[in-house]
């Protein structure tokens, strides 16, 4: 009898320290493109017509979604850093038989797209990333038209990466941003949402 439940606690342990380890190698979100996608639209107002940019655009998932929200009216650009992430994007605009989006080269620390030239800017999973937040936060700020709205969807810390939500808020509002707020929350991840001042 106490074999056997010494045999039930070396089981119920070792699951444990099983489950710690994958869920610490589980991605930091459970979200697809698509909830992110339509989280941001009606988050930051996306709609037809409309200029958005998404900062850090990986493989252009969302790139691919916001530019059909926006329609043929409308415009994205889509900024990545890396050359064959660009590539990738490329690809999936091309897949997606698009033609309202324009693929730019990112930088560490700016968008590199036009001065105001964006109704809406957002960025998943980068924001943590950036060494230079400051320099990135005031990048994004003179890239939205006065009025506009920002969105960073990020993800607490686990790890190595990640960072709090009162973080961002914080290097946001110091760069000039109005109304900054974390709109929304999970387990996993968090929505900042912030304006560009009209004055």
């Amino acid at each position: 009898m106490l074999r056997t439940h010494r045999s039930f606690r070396l089981v119920a342990v070792a699951g444990f320290a099983l489950g710690v380890v994958f869920a610490t190698a589980l991605p930091a979100r459970s979200q697809s493109d698509r909830e992110d996608a339509a989280r941001l639209v009606q988050a930051l107002g996306i709609g037809a017509g409309q200029v958005v940019g998404e900062v850090g655009a990986g493989r252009g998932a969302l790139s691919v979604a916001i530019a059909r929200a926006v329609g043929p009216d409308g415009r994205v650009y889509s900024n990545e850093l890396d050359a064959a992430r660009r590539d990738d994007i490329g690809k999936a605009i091309a897949d997606a038989k698009l033609t309202n989006v324009t693929v730019i080269e990112g930088r560490p620390d700016g968008t590199n797209m036009p001065a105001a030239c964006c109704r809406v800017l957002f960025m998943r999973d980068v924001f943590h990333h950036v060494e230079d937040k400051p320099a990135m936060s005031r990048s994004l700020l003179a890239t939205l038209e006065p009025g506009g709205r920002l969105g960073v969807l990020d993800f607490p810390v686990r790890g190595s990466h990640g960072m709090p939500a009162d973080e961002v808020r914080g290097h946001l509002e110091r760069a000039g941003f109005a109304d900054v707020k974390v709109e929304a929350s999970g387990a996993r991840w968090y929505l900042v949402t912030a304006t560009r001042p009209r004055t």
